[in-house]
Parts: C-alpha cells; structure tokens; sequence
C-alpha cells in the first residue's frame, strides 16, 4: 500500500458543516444534544471546552443537523482567513449574509416600507453583501430577523457564533448584549472560552446561559467505560481524511492506538501526532510511522507543553489527578483548563480530571525528585 499524504489530516483546519470528512460524534461529551436543546427552545446555549478538543467540528455537526423549525444564521471566525480586525457590527454582518445564503430566506420578499426604511433596492439575497446604513450591524440584524419571523413564523432565527473565544472579553461582551437583546426572536448557540466561565470577573457575561462543555474523547480506562470507542471515534477521523478503505494493519491500528492515548482524547493533539510521526517516517524512507516516529512527535508536544507550565504547577497537576479538580487554585484552574493542561471527563459528581497525558514523564521525574 502506497504512503498517504499525511498533509490531509489537517490538525489546525476546523471542517465546516459541509464536509465530506466530518466525523460525527456521538458520545455525551460533544455536542450531539445540542440540535435537540435548539429545536426546543431551551438556550441560549454557551459552549465551552480545551482548545482542540473540537468545538468547531461539533458545531459543524449541529449546524449540518435537521432542524426544520430553524433558520440559521452562522459566524464562524475560525473558518476565515483574515478576521483579526472583527468588530461586533461585522459579526452581525456575516450572520446576515449567512441567513440569506440558506434557501428558505434568500427568496424572501422585502416589504415597500422597509425598503423605504432601510434604503435599498436589492434582492433579499443580496442583503448580506450590499448592506443598508446602519450604525450598528446588530440593529440591521434584528429588522431582519423580525421581518424573517413575521413571513415564516413556524421557523426561528438560530445564531451560531465561533472564534470569539480567541477575542478580547469586549467583543465577546458586546456581541452577548445585542443577542441578548433578541432572544424574543432568535435563539443562539456560541462558543466561548473556559475561563469566561469559570472567572468570577467574566461569568456574568453568561446569566441565562445553558453552558454545555465539550470535553475530550475518553481513550483510557480511567476516563471512562468507553474508551475503546473513544479510540475508534478518532481512528475513523484518520481513516476518513486520508481516504483509507479497509482493516487498518495491526500495526498501524496498534500506533493509532498510542497516538490516542498520548493524546488525552484531545483530537488536535492527536491528529498533530499521526501527521507529524507520519513526517517522521518520510524522512527516514517509511511509508508508515512507527513507535519511535510516534515519540519524536511527541517529544516536540512536550517541548511546547513546557513552555506553558509556571512554578508550582506540576506538583498541582500531580495533585489534581483523578480528583474533581476543585482544590486547584482557581486562577491556576483557568490556566491549566484554557490551555489544555489538565482534561475534564465525566459530567457531574462524576467529573474527573487529569493532567494532559504529554505531561505524565515529566510528572513522573518531578515524584522522583
């Protein structure tokens, strides 16, 4: 069998709703749950969870989900190439032209009076890219809105926002005001980051937020019972992107196996591993990687791991392993959960939390120390 192109797994490229090579996940720590929360009203929904752990893709799978009572309007940041100088208005915008690329919207009819109001001449469909005056893209968004609702009432408004977690907390909290301001009209599902929830300073941007997490895929038996599915959810995330048809060798099959487990679950860090132990291989004129391709690759995780850890905090780690992670010092917590230094799995009384699997040599030198 010939090499794959290794350059296909893509780790850093979220897939959009449309891709063919979005993997569904259907375990209790994605976002499988999220299509039936909209369809009932019982948002809005904030999403949270470790970078990587993929957010966007289960946003996708909600997005691409049936919901026949719903209009979509989507502002996936992730997915653009230059969107360092969003502001909220322009958040609106892009929602805007993303209602009126959906097909039940763009054919709608504008009225006389509106037309009058908003200045413009065009086709509903154009709306999202020739935009009436006005000071704030929000104020357009919700006419829009209103006018949608009023010609399909049975159909509600969903506003789907990624990326703001990688903006400052003023965006965020403007955005969250307009929306707020909405909620009569449209429904709203965002992403935002773990330390907007769990910091005092923050956590009032979220009041009457529904907070679903999105938590790693379980890879070990301390995770959880369902661990070997866990592997095999991020295997055929593998098998998918690089178009590999039929029983994996063993071999291969073994080292996806370890790349998962050195993971944590975390399907970045994983997708991370395969490409670069892939690399590796090329290198030394393998078609497939190997377990020493595997520990280079993560020899360079743990390089980049280190340089987030401060003083104190691998006796935290070591400390926290297995627990509910509750006696961490709070602004430690935030750290170590926003950069994915400790992993959270279970829900409830239930959760537990582990320090990312990288770290465990290191934590390992630091007992014996």
């Amino acid at each position: 069998m010939s090499a794959p192109d290794w350059k296909l797994l893509t780790p850093q490229a979220p897939l959009k709703a449309n891709d063919a090579r979005l993997v569904e996940r259907t375990d209790t720590g994605g976002l499988s749950t999220v299509p039936g929360l909209v369809e009932s009203g019982r948002g809005p929904i904030a999403v949270v969870g470790p970078p990587g752990v993929g957010k966007s893709s289960g946003l996708a799978q909600v997005m691409r989900a049936p919901m026949p009572r719903r209009n979509v309007a989507a502002c996936l940041l992730d997915h653009s190439v230059d969107d360092t100088h969003t502001d909220a208005s322009a958040v609106f915008v892009r929602m805007l032209g993303a209602l009126f690329g959906g097909r039940e919207v763009s054919g709608m009819d504008i009225p006389a009076a509106l037309r009058e109001r908003w200045k413009f001449k065009g086709a509903a469909a154009e709306l999202g890219r020739s935009l009436p005056k006005f000071d704030h893209g929000a104020d357009l968004f919700r006419e829009v809105a209103e006018e949608v609702t009023r010609q399909e009432p049975s159909r509600r408004v969903t506003a789907f926002i990624d990326g703001l977690e990688r903006r400052d907390d003023d965006l965020l909290a403007e955005v969250l005001e307009s929306l707020r301001r909405m909620l009569d009209l449209v429904d709203v599902v965002v992403v935002v980051a773990p330390r907007v929830v769990l910091d005092p300073q923050t956590v009032g941007l979220l009041d009457g937020f529904r907070v679903v997490a999105v938590q790693p895929v379980p890879v070990s038996p301390e995770h959880s019972t369902s661990w070997r599915e866990g592997r095999e959810f991020l295997a055929s995330i593998v098998r998918r992107r690089l178009a590999l048809g039929g029983e994996f060798d063993p071999r291969f099959r073994a080292f996806l196996d370890r790349a998962a487990e050195a993971s944590g679950g975390v399907p970045r860090v994983y997708l991370q591993l395969v490409q670069d132990a892939g690399f590796y291989a090329e290198v030394s004129g393998r078609a497939w990687p190997e377990e020493g391709d595997l520990r280079q690759a993560m020899g360079d995780q743990i390089t980049s791991l280190r340089r987030l850890l401060q003083r104190g905090d691998l006796d935290a780690l070591r400390a926290a392993k297995g627990t509910g992670g509750l006696k961490v010092e709070l602004s430690r917590r935030i750290r170590f959960l926003s950069h994915g230094l400790l992993l959270e799995y279970g829900s409830g009384e239930a959760t537990r939390v582990f320090p990312a699997p990288l770290l465990e040599a290191l934590l390992l030198l630091r007992s014996a120390a």
